[in-house]
């Protein structure tokens, strides 16, 4: 018994939706064909594919059943995805976002403790101690020399350069020096002899190291001395960097000339010098 098939279609999109009418049946489906047979020739229509189905498999077109020519079910794969197109320029990848600049977090400042308080007096104060005048020696006494309490006046330099020396009643102290009680080398100097006289140190060159010397201060204080070394130099190799040194440990130098006696030039060639120390105590 023939009957016929009406296919009503309408473009929606870019696909096309088929009412399709069949047995007094209206069945919605999504087609991309339509197949129209008059009479006894059977409707085959080619749908799009449905939703996967939840096996994984390949979507399969429903055939109406109770037609005698049924087609064998049809595999439809869905159209590849067209390519890109091409010869448009690539886009420029976006620059890296900055890092953010790490930050070092504030030292921690611990409140101040205050500590004890100091005494107020000279030793912490900001201003310097006062200088202390030197306290010139008086009198000088080397029993083993035979100098018994000879009389000492400060002197200087002469304007030739040379160590001024009193006459042969006295003895030199040398003020641009140290003195007693203080570090470096206190120097007294004298004649060995002048004005057909013999001087304060005309046996200066008799001492020997341990003999004792003591020297009367302008204050009236007594400072004890012993000898530990006597030397004799040539007037050009005197050592003056070591007689005449302010620092150091205080020492007691003296001087005098010494050696062998030139007539002509009435003066001697060398120097006897006596180093002495303080007594312990």
């Amino acid at each position: 018994m023939s009957r016929r098939l009406i296919v009503a279609a309408c473009l929606l999109g870019s696909g096309t939706l088929g009412l399709v009418a069949w047995g007094g049946q209206r069945l919605a489906t999504p087609v991309t064909s339509v197949v129209a047979v008059a009479d006894t020739a059977a409707a085959t229509a080619v749908a799009a594919p449905p939703a996967p189905s939840p096996t994984g498999s390949a979507p399969v077109v429903p055939v109406e059943t109770g037609s005698t020519n049924a087609a064998t079910p049809t595999t439809v794969t869905p159209p590849a995805a067209s390519a890109a197109p091409t010869g448009l320029p690539t886009p420029a990848p976006l620059p890296a976002p900055a890092p953010a600049p790490v930050v070092a977090p504030a030292p921690v400042v611990a409140p101040a403790v205050p500590g004890p308080a100091l005494p107020i007096g000279p030793r912490y104060s900001a201003l310097p101690e006062p200088a202390v005048a030197p306290i010139a020696p008086r009198s000088l006494r080397v029993d083993s020399a035979g100098v018994r309490d000879r009389p000492i006046r400060p002197v200087g330099i002469e304007p030739s350069g040379e160590l001024e020396i009193p006459d042969e009643t006295e003895i030199g102290w040398y003020r641009l020096g140290s003195s007693p009680g203080r570090p470096g080398a206190t120097v007294l100097a004298a004649h060995v002899s002048w004005n057909r006289s013999l001087g304060p140190f005309a046996r200066l060159a008799a001492a020997k190291p341990g003999d004792p010397v003591e020297l009367t201060l302008a204050d009236g204080s007594l400072r004890r001395y012993r000898i530990v070394e006597l030397a004799q130099y040539p007037k050009g190799a005197l050592p003056a960097d070591r007689i005449f040194s302010a620092g150091g440990d205080e020492r007691l130098v003296l001087i005098t000339c010494g050696g062998s006696f030139n007539p002509s030039i009435r003066r001697y060639l060398d120097n006897i010098v006596a180093y002495a120390v303080p007594e312990p105590g």
